[in-house]
């Protein structure tokens, strides 16, 4: 079978263009450390394990069993952003919490009665159930790729075929 210019030119094009996809994939390509920190990986945590950490609201607002909340608030105001800080500042100076930075930048809280063994096994379960979501975007971000690199080429593949099939009707027949 012999293949003509205008097939060859697809091919090289469409070569081409399938490295600039890859390129760019390989550019962007999610992994576990890019992952930001959502209410879905505290909430895919056993309930057991949940209760652990400190701060696993929705609200986002730090809770704990040895401060009550209206001390909280009468020392330091309403809940604002530099309010919570100040009081994990002040939670961390007594040494009423430990704290475990994720590789993808989020801190897990923990209270100070926690083993070492214990506070392992719940980060390390927070960082499986943070992989196997990057997995799953991880395949989406292949399946986008592999759809910006088909739907073009195979558009011009139609375009040039049907250019081809007009072409082919306006010459004589002899």
């Amino acid at each position: 079978m012999k293949i003509s210019g205008w097939k060859r030119l697809w091919i090289f094009v469409s070569g081409i263009y399938l490295f600039l996809v890859t390129a760019i994939a390989v550019v962007g390509f999610p992994s576990a450390g890019s992952i930001p920190h959502s209410q879905a990986l505290f909430n895919s945590l056993p309930p057991e394990l949940l209760k652990q950490i400190l701060g696993n609201e929705k609200s986002g607002i730090i809770t704990t069993d040895f401060v009550p909340v209206k001390k909280v608030e009468i020392q330091y105001g309403a809940w604002t952003k530099n309010n919570k800080i100040a009081f994990k500042q002040e939670i961390q100076n007594k040494d009423l919490l430990h704290q475990v930075k994720m590789p993808n930048g989020h801190v897990l809280l923990f209270r100070s009665g926690i083993s070492k063994q214990e506070i392992e096994n719940i980060a390390r379960q927070y960082w499986t159930i943070a992989k196997k979501l990057a997995k799953k975007q991880q395949a989406k971000y292949i399946g986008l790729a592999f759809a910006w690199w088909i739907i073009p080429v195979s558009v011009i593949y139609a375009l040039g075929w049907s250019v081809g099939w007009v072409c082919r009707g306006f010459r004589k027949q002899t």
